[in-house]
C-alpha cells in the first residue's frame, strides 16, 4: 500500500493561528507516523531554519524514498511578511528548494503562501530560475522597485540582504528548533529509520 508522508516546517501554533502543527501531532491509525510537524519559534532566522530542515528532511526522504515529492513552496516565513512572525530571507528559502531538487526523484513544485506580494514575486522567480538552471541578475525592474517603495518596502535586489538579529534571540530560536527536532527524532524517526543510528 502506498502511503503519503507530509512534512511541514512552520511557525509554532503557540504564536500563530490556528494553534496547531505541534511535533506530537503525528497522524492517527494507519497514518500514524506519516504526519511530521516541525514547529519553529517566532523570529526563526535562516541559520536556525537551515539547521532544522537538514536535520529532518534529509534523513526522512533518504529512508522514505518517495516516488514523487510534492512541495508547497510558501513565502510566508519571510522576514517582511505582514502576517507571520518569522525572519527568513531568500537564503534560507533557496537552501530548502535546492535540497528538495537534489533529493526528489520526481518533483511537483507548487507556489503558495506569502502575504507580501513583492516577496512572492521575487522568490517564485528565484525558484523558477533554479529549476531551469538559469542565473538571473540581482537587479530588479525599476517599475517593480517603485511600486514596492509606494507600498512601503525597500528592496535591494532579487535576493534579500542578510537579516541580523541579536545573539540572545539566536539562541532562543535555536533552542526551540532543537526541541522540535529532538521530539521528531524520538517519535517519527524510530518508525521509519530503523537502519539509521539515532
Amino acid at each position: 500500500t502506498n502511503k503519503v508522508m507530509t512534512l511541514s516546517f512552520h511557525e509554532s501554533g503557540r504564536s500563530l493561528f490556528p494553534g496547531t502543527g505541534f511535533a506530537e501531532e503525528i497522524g492517527e491509525d494507519k497514518g500514524k507516523g506519516f504526519s511530521v510537524n516541525i514547529p519553529l519559534r517566532y523570529g526563526t532566522d535562516d541559520a536556525t531554519f537551515i539547521w532544522a530542515f537538514d536535520q529532518v528532511f534529509e534523513p526522512l526522504i533518504d529512508k522514505y524514498n518517495p516516488d514523487v515529492l510534492v512541495s508547497l513552496v510558501a513565502c510566508d516565513m519571510m522576514h517582511t511578511d505582514p502576517l507571520a512572525n518569522m525572519n527568513l530571507t531568500s537564503e534560507g528559502f533557496l537552501h530548502a528548494v535546492r535540497k528538495m531538487r537534489e533529493k526528489a526523484p520526481r518533483w511537483l513544485c507548487l507556489g503558495g503562501g506569502g502575504y507580501n506580494e513583492f516577496n512572492t514575486a521575487r522568490l517564485w522567480t528565484l525558484v523558477w530560475a533554479l529549476l531551469n538552471d538559469i542565473d538571473l541578475p540581482d537587479e530588479l525592474p525599476e517599475d517593480f522597485l517603485k511600486k514596492a517603495q509606494v507600498e512601503g518596502f525597500q528592496l535591494s535586489g532579487l535576493l534579500d540582504d542578510p537579516y541580523r538579529m541579536g545573539e540572545w534571540r539566536k539562541q532562543e530560536v535555536m533552542t526551540a528548533a532543537q526541541n522540535s527536532v529532538r521530539d521528531i527524532r524520538r517519535t517519527i524517526f524510530p518508525m521509519h529509520l530503523s537502519l539509521i543510528h539515532i
